[in-house]
């Protein structure tokens, strides 16, 4: 029997359950949240219109496009914060109203956005950075009195257009560059930092900040141990490290910052991918902040992943990545919508551009935006069965007929030698020295047959099944125990001679819930045949029973194909 390490494979997630303000000693709980993000981000008032609409989706929450209400009755986009020009605390009055009204009974984990646009504010200039910061800070204020979140605050612009003027962030688009060098820009880049979070810091202490860039696009500059300051000169995010380093200066300690990961979590393409990034994110994003600040990011600052959901569709599809497993769209959706989730502290962002969940589109089109789920048609299971496999499975084991059973004498009818049930095998630790058994069902019931181990230290009824790599199967039990032992499920993987292989991907699986007043408990799982296997191990567990009066006893087995 192979060793059974707690895998990073596994797909049994918590459910998600509504959340207080985070604070750092969340970052390592097992929550986890999809928020989705886009083109078809809704106004406050399109929130409030649709959000019944939006919270049969399997997402934990959305990012929204602020605006504001100008004195002459008419509404102005509020997102583009880098500006001169003037706000009022008036005109955020509708939007907070509207977020006010709106009371999510499950997506509650809200954002407004905050764009890097359009970035006609010299870095010098102290009367355009007092109104952006006064944009801030209204931005700030409306998402505390709104019930939301925090910020997602987007730090790229696109290139140079009529509504913006250059990157912010790039020291060779600054106007005075001639004049000013790199150190004297990252100087005043950070205390507009520290301006900026002073004025959110003052409004929002507890905040949650994502920024879907922060670290993340400069991970290529910490690949050798030189410092990378040398290189931010001419690298079109530079000046974001001194900026960030102003915040860090100035902010509160409830406050948590979360690393979006886009680019990076965009074109990953295994499991092995996202773990590299998170850990990369995790030990080397302090190297490019002040060193007085690194117990700070270790503290408040946490690794997130994005995914476009169009690169699992054409055009975008094997052009933006090559799944290993080159398995259909919704399982691969699923299967790195999982990947992200474990190799992340608690937030996945999925991004879209060319469809919609909200019955809005935002700008105009030649022809109307499509909805996901009629572009996508599968996109919701596969997006559910990331965020709560456990409940997914419960649903599809369910809905199954008897017949997509793929286990052999599932309900023990048949008996072989020693009275146990044919198909199955048995399995029991050197020092173990239980006995396995066959339970007949009561006279005069309906009830199938049971099988158990008593007196067992460690000890499994398993079943072989042929199965294939990129396959994934619903699976499950029920299972009860007397005594101070312990019943489980475990899925291991064999190759095709038979021998244990991916022990990585293994997994065990404990009852979910109370016991039912027979003592009965339920457990489900969904599992993806990992590269190399050819047989699914199904194995129903018993370990830690203490004598012969001790019994883990386990009925109705089942795996199913998806």
């Amino acid at each position: 029997m192979p060793d059974w390490t707690p895998p990073f494979f596994l797909l049994v997630l918590a459910a998600v359950a509504a959340l207080s303000t985070p604070g750092p000693a969340q970052a390592s709980t097992a929550q986890r949240r999809l928020i989705a993000t886009g083109r078809d981000n809704p106004t406050p008032a399109e929130f409030k219109a649709h959000l019944a609409v939006f919270e049969k989706l399997p997402f934990d929450g959305t990012v929204i496009r602020p605006t504001r209400q100008r004195a002459d009755g008419t509404t102005a986009p509020a997102e583009f914060a880098f500006s001169r020009d003037p706000w009022q605390p008036a005109e955020i009055e509708a939007m907070v109203l509207d977020l006010k009204e709106t009371k999510p009974a499950r997506a509650r984990e809200n954002f407004l956005a905050v764009l890097a646009q359009p970035g006609d504010v010299d870095w010098f200039d102290d009367t355009g950075w007092r109104e952006t910061v006064d944009h801030w800070r209204l931005l700030a204020r409306a998402a505390k009195l709104g019930g939301l979140r925090g910020l997602a605050f987007d730090a790229r612009p696109p290139a140079a257009t009529a509504t913006t003027t250059r990157r912010l962030f790039s020291y060779h688009e600054q106007s005075q560059r001639g004049e000013k060098d790199f150190a004297t820009y990252a100087k005043v880049a950070r205390d507009r930092g520290r301006e900026v979070m002073l004025a959110v810091g003052a409004e929002f202490p507890e905040a949650v900040i994502v920024c879907h860039h922060l670290y993340s696009d400069l991970l290529p500059l910490l690949v050798t141990e030189a410092s990378p300051a040398a290189l931010l000169s001419s690298h079109p995010w530079g000046l974001l490290p001194s900026f960030i380093d102003g915040w860090w200066d100035a902010a509160p300690p409830k406050m948590i910052f979360i690393d979006g990961n886009q680019e990076t979590g965009q074109r990953a393409s295994s499991e092995a991918a996202f773990n590299r990034a998170y850990t990369n994110l995790r030990t080397q994003s302090a190297r490019l902040a002040a060193p007085e600040h690194r117990a700070k990011i270790r503290a408040q600052l946490l690794v997130s992943h994005g995914l476009l959901l169009d690169a699992f569709l054409p055009p975008y599809e094997n052009s933006w990545f090559t799944d290993p497993l080159n398995g259909p769209p919704d399982a691969r959706l699923a299967a790195h919508t999982t990947y992200a989730l474990q190799a992340s502290d608690g937030w996945v962002w999925i991004h879209s551009e060319n469809g919609r969940w909200w019955p809005n589109t935002p700008e105009p089109t030649p022809k109307p935006t499509p909805v996901w789920t009629d572009r996508f048609p599968s996109v919701v299971a596969a997006l559910a069965s990331a965020r709560s496999p456990a409940a997914t499975a419960k649903e599809r084991l369910a809905a199954a007929p008897p017949t997509d059973n793929r286990l052999a004498n599932a309900d023990f009818a048949k008996i072989g030698k020693e009275n146990l049930p044919v198909s199955w095998w048995t399995w029991q630790r050197e020092d173990s020295r239980g006995t396995a058994r066959r339970v007949a069902p009561a006279t005069g019931t309906s009830q199938p047959a049971t099988v158990a181990w008593t007196g067992a230290i460690e000890a499994t009824f398993g079943q072989d099944l042929a199965v294939k790599a990129g396959e994934t199967y619903a699976v499950g039990s029920r299972l009860k125990s007397t005594g101070h032992g312990t019943t489980s499920l475990k899925i291991g993987w064999k190759d095709a001679r038979g021998r244990w292989t991916a022990t990585a991907a293994a997994m065990e699986i404990p009852p979910d819930g109370s016991p039912d007043p027979d003592g009965w408990q339920s457990v489900a799982a969904l599992v993806r045949v990992p590269t190399g296997a050819s047989q699914l191990a199904f194995m129903l567990a018993a370990a830690g029973q203490l004598s012969s009066e001790e019994q883990a006893e386990f009925a109705q087995p089942v795996a199913v194909k998806l």
